[in-house]
Parts: structure tokens; sequence; C-alpha cells
């Protein structure tokens, strides 16, 4: 018999379990389908209060129990939100932008704010781009994800590199596309993708800015930030 479940449901269970939360059901809002085998990364958030380890291993064993494979939950160093990690085991649902709230204290809970599919294969790239900025996700070692951005290099502005610790994730690519243009049309912008592998365990903030390199005193126009943790 198909499961129709949503995850928020099922999600809202395994985190009960743990926190003991509200049935998530009454405030389903943004609907995300995902298929029986997918994998995918959840961003989950603390609203007026932080995630604990206690908590986040709590959760992973009720997912498990669930039927939920791969199961990882990588916190920010703040513990104010968490990536989660999973395969989903049916045709489920994952629902965002509404709060869990906490039994005890309606006032704090959880959501659940992103969701990204992951590639099929291991290592496979996956894209992320400006509207990503500022989130948390988790790749492993010798995966690659890729960063586009939109870019216009006859302004003298362009993309760079800010911070990266490439000791635990490396550069592996910086390639800037133009936009399709009439024959002899000048001024026109593009996309540029820089390419980035894990390469050690560790947690690192990816910050590219958008500026002139001649303007190194004056703010960049643009900022884009991803922190990324790399497990092995």
């Amino acid at each position: 018999m198909k499961n129709t479940t949503p995850i928020y449901i099922a999600l809202g269970v395994g985190i009960a379990a743990a926190l003991g939360l509200y049935n998530t059901k009454s405030y389903a809002s943004q609907i995300i389908d995902i298929k029986a085998g997918e994998t995918w990364q959840i961003t989950m958030k603390g609203v007026n209060s932080k995630l604990s380890q206690d908590n986040i291993s709590r959760i992973t064993k009720g997912m498990e129990a669930m039927g939920y494979a791969g199961i990882t939950i990588v916190p920010n160093a703040d513990m104010t939100e968490a990536v989660m990690t999973l395969k989903s085991p049916t045709n489920d649902k994952i629902v965002l932008n509404k709060m869990i709230p906490n039994l005890i204290d309606s006032s704090k809970g959880v959501i659940y704010s992103a969701a990204t599919k992951l590639a099929e294969a291991a290592g496979a790239a996956y894209s992320f781009t400006r509207a990503d900025s500022g989130k948390t996700i988790a790749v492993t070692v010798g995966q690659t994800f890729t960063v586009g951005l939109s870019d216009n290099p006859t302004t003298g502005f362009g993309w760079n590199i800010a911070s990266l610790d490439q000791n635990i994730l490396a550069l592996t690519g910086n390639v800037y596309v133009a936009d399709p243009h009439p024959p002899g049309f000048a001024g026109g912008g593009g996309n540029r993708k820089f390419a980035f592998t894990g390469k050690a365990p560790g947690t690192t903030t990816i910050k590219l800015e958008y500026r002139r390199p001649w303007e190194q005193n004056t703010p960049p126009a643009d900022t884009f930030s991803l922190v990324v943790t790399v497990t092995s």
C-alpha cells in the first residue's frame, strides 16, 4: 500500500518523541513533493530556542526507526540551526516555513526553512544560486557542488572569494558563461559558476564578494555566503 503520510508528519513524530512537540499537521505551509529513494537536505532552525546534541541524537534515532536511511544532522556553531540529510523510503512531502511549537512553551519550536534535493550519484555535483546565500549545507569528502551567480564583467565588477578554508573545501572550478546576445552587442551579462569539492572533514564558510578590484576600500556591491560542513 502506498504511504501517503507526508514527511512533515513523519518528521514531526520523530522530533515530538525527542522534544515533546505538537503534531505538525495543523501547520502545513509550502509543500515539496519527494520521491522514494531520493536524498534531501533539510535546514532545521530553532525558533526562540537553540538545538542541543541530545535532541539531535534523539531525532536521528527516531527517524531511523521509521525507515529513513542515511540520517545525519549537522548543526552550526551556535546551535541555532542544523542541516538534516535523509533518504526517503517512500513517496512523501516536505512542509516548509511553519513552526512546530514546543508542547511546554508554544513561543519556542522548530521550523524546516529550506529543502534541497541532492544528486543521485555519490560525488556528483548539485547547485546553489544567489537565493541560497546564508544557508548551511553538508557534503562528504569528494563530493562536488556549484554556486552560480549573475555576473557582468563589462562593468568592471566581478565575483571573488573573500574567505574559504581550502584545507577543508577546495575550489575546483571558476567559469564565466555569457548570456546569449545578438552579434556585436556589448555590455551583456552572464553567469559566474564556482565549483567546490569536499577535501577534509571540518566546517568552513564560503564568502564571495561582488566588487571592482580597484575599489578594495569600498563595500562590495553584493555578497554571498554558504556555511559548509564536510564529513568523511
